[in-house]
């Protein structure tokens, strides 16, 4: 889990993985955004006991832990008992040590790329991917990351990419190739710099969402044991629902027809609209092509 005493430091544990059944699988954590922050200031011994020792000194415990989410900007707290639990340590995460206030900005952001080249093989998204690095480790820069991607010509690995659109990060396999018929190792633009940092999420909170209004309001029928009711309310949303259903599947019918459009005239998937675009926000940013 780490040995230092970070104190007074921004440094933090970011979780790249939750176990099955461990003392914190029943946090709403997202692995690869959310960090452990320890000061030493939640116990009393002087000096503070280093991260490791402070769990190992509360096994059996309830203590008080702090958590800080880089895609929303927040801190947020929970109660958790560190104990045994059938696996490995006595939390049942996997760390990496590292800086939890510039993790943002430490990312790499896919800006374009041409067909049938490995970023579009690999299934990224234009513009709105963003590349937080391995399970064990994250790329401080785009140099770091070009080496790395040179040294694995034709290698399978293994990515942790976050999406600014849906706010999910997903697990992608990406097979570098300098000769898959065009330029560079991954056939695409990569930015890094202030301007392609993780941009803050709103709008998904880490606690359970509220009813809805028509949840809500059959709840009410129920309490007040109006079963008619209730029946007439069950039949207005489940016509509601076929209706949008129906309006869903004409919208989806338009969707098709104009990326069958789009194919006709371009001769790419709709995702691949964006290749060969400009490049966006080139203020002092830093972009490769991996060409060499």
């Amino acid at each position: 889990m780490g040995a230092n005493n970070d104190t007074g430091s921004s440094t933090g544990y970011r979780i790249t993985k939750v176990y099955q059944d461990s003392p914190l699988s029943s946090l709403p954590i997202e692995p690869m955004l959310d960090f452990l922050i320890y000061s030493g200031e939640e116990n009393p011994h002087d000096p503070p006991l280093p991260f490791n020792e402070y769990i190992a000194k509360n096994e059996n415990k309830e203590i008080d832990l702090t958590f800080f989410n880089i895609a929303t900007q927040c801190k947020w707290k929970a109660k958790v008992t560190p104990k045994k639990w059938g696996g490995r340590g006595l939390l049942g995460i996997n760390i990496n040590q590292e800086d939890y206030m510039t993790a943002h900005t430490r990312v790499l952001r896919v800006l374009n790329f041409f067909v049938n080249s490995p970023l579009h093989k690999a299934g990224f998204k234009s513009l709105t991917d963003y590349i937080l690095g391995l399970e064990r480790h994250s790329f401080t820069d785009l140099d770091e990351f070009t080496n790395f991607v040179r040294d694995h010509n034709k290698e399978e690995i293994e990515l942790y990419v976050y999406n600014s659109t849906d706010g999910s990060v997903r697990s992608v396999k990406l097979v570098p190739d300098k000769n898959w018929g065009g330029s560079g190792y991954l056939g695409g633009d990569i930015g890094v710099g202030h301007l392609h940092s993780l941009p803050t999420r709103t709008g998904k909170p880490k606690v359970a969402q509220p009813a809805t209004p028509i949840a809500n309001e059959t709840k009410k029928l129920q309490s007040e044991e109006k079963k008619e009711d209730v029946e007439k309310a069950k039949e207005v949303i489940a016509a509601s629902e076929n209706k949008s259903l129906q309006q869903e599947a004409e919208i989806h019918k338009e969707e098709v027809k104009s990326e069958e459009k789009a194919v006709e005239v371009l001769g790419v998937d709709e995702s691949d609209i964006l290749v060969g675009q400009a490049k966006v926000e080139t203020n002092k940013q830093e972009t490769s092509e991996f060409n060499s």
